[in-house]
């Protein structure tokens, strides 16, 4: 993400991000993570979030964020992905697809077409990732990332409306 857009060049804007997600992760449950955040110098209205605690907001995302409450719930949100493993299960369920697929192919009389068929349609964590980036998690993932999201922002003394807020803008 940081290597298609780059990040904002703006030190104080960036440690006011880091310091309100650090403070909303602390509450998430997972010590094991070690938490980054970062604005991505982009004018897309987005967040991003990838396993091991990358989290990442959009310079137009937060230019909507016009409150602490509005970055935490925003924040929150993407902390909830990471603690809820929702990309490692997506990339998990196409380890599994995958594997499915290969002892299809092991077992058809077509082995060779099948594999071919196969390398084709490239089916492997990038392109996963990559459909995660460019497309998001499935609507029951999204809003139970809301949920936690706005929990999260509540337990550490932000607003509990600002997520919504910051959708409906």
């Amino acid at each position: 993400m940081i290597e298609e857009y780059g990040v904002v060049r703006d030190d104080a804007l960036q440690n006011y991000v880091n310091l309100v997600g650090q403070w909303v992760a602390q509450q998430s449950g997972r010590k094991d993570v070690t938490w980054r955040f970062g604005v991505l110098d982009s004018p897309a209205i987005n967040a991003f979030s990838a396993p091991d605690g990358y989290v990442f907001i959009t310079r137009g995302l937060y230019a909507l964020a016009d409150s602490d409450d509005a970055l935490a719930a925003i924040l929150g949100h993407e902390i909830a992905h990471i603690t809820g493993k929702h990309a490692l299960t997506i990339v998990a369920r196409n380890d599994a697809f995958t594997a499915g697929l290969g002892q299809l192919v092991q077992r058809s009389g077509e082995a060779r077409k099948v594999d071919g068929q196969l390398k084709q349609l490239n089916l492997g964590v990038d392109l996963v990732v990559k459909t995660l980036f460019e497309k998001g998690f499935d609507p029951q993932t999204e809003f139970a990332a809301d949920a936690t999201g706005r929990q999260l922002a509540v337990t550490t003394g932000y607003a509990s409306g600002a997520l919504r807020a910051v959708l409906v803008r």
